[in-house]
């Protein structure tokens, strides 16, 4: 069951230029909804297969560490109801203007924010 997700990853990488390099939408959004199954499924892959002595793997743990640290940091600058004092200034000018409550939060573009946390998943599967 491991070669078929090692295989999975090399048909995602081999396939990765053919649509504009992923460049699109459309492209990336299937890359990366491949790579998170493969992702979720590999602890049942390892599972199964039951090695019979594995060590456990401590190098690994501070780039994971690094990586889980920036993709927290990306998704609370993208909630939106953050207190105006730590909101973007924007917010509230564009509450002025357009005289309707706005949801503010420390990102411009909260959902340009989403998708740039959902691209670097990917890049981290």
């Amino acid at each position: 069951m491991r070669r078929g997700h090692f295989y999975g990853f090399l048909a995602v990488l081999m396939l990765a230029p053919l649509p504009l390099g992923l460049n699109r939408p459309l492209g990336w959004t299937i890359a990366i909804v491949v790579l998170a199954l493969l992702c979720l499924t590999w602890p049942l892959a390892r599972w199964r297969d039951k090695p019979r002595y594995s060590a456990p793997r401590t190098d690994l743990a501070v780039p994971g560490l690094l990586a889980g640290t920036v993709v927290i940091w990306a998704i609370i600058q993208a909630i939106p109801g953050m207190p105006p004092t730590m909101a973007h200034p924007v917010w509230q000018q564009a509450a002025g203007v357009l005289a309707l409550p706005v949801h503010a939060s420390l990102s411009l573009a909260p959902d340009a924010t989403l998708d740039g946390i959902l691209r670097l998943l990917g890049y981290i599967a």
